[in-house]
């Protein structure tokens, strides 16, 4: 049986406890992930632009980067 692969993901959200029942539900799924968090659009356009990302969430509230900023 082959290794899973590692899912790259990053979340843009202020949420702790909605960030972690989405690694939870994931990795419960049989998912490895290597996240990114963070609610700072600099943040989130630097893992953007350096990191290799499958998957991204990103949370539209008024307190939070809009798709547009990051």
């Amino acid at each position: 049986m082959s290794e899973p692969s590692v899912i790259n993901l990053l979340i843009v959200d202020h949420s702790r406890s909605d960030i972690d029942h989405i690694v939870k539900t994931l990795q419960g799924d049989g998912y490895q992930l290597e996240l990114t968090d963070t609610d700072q659009a600099e943040e989130a356009r630097s893992a953007i632009d350096y990191q290799p990302l499958e998957i991204i969430l990103l949370r539209l509230a008024d307190e939070l980067p809009t798709i547009a900023e990051v």
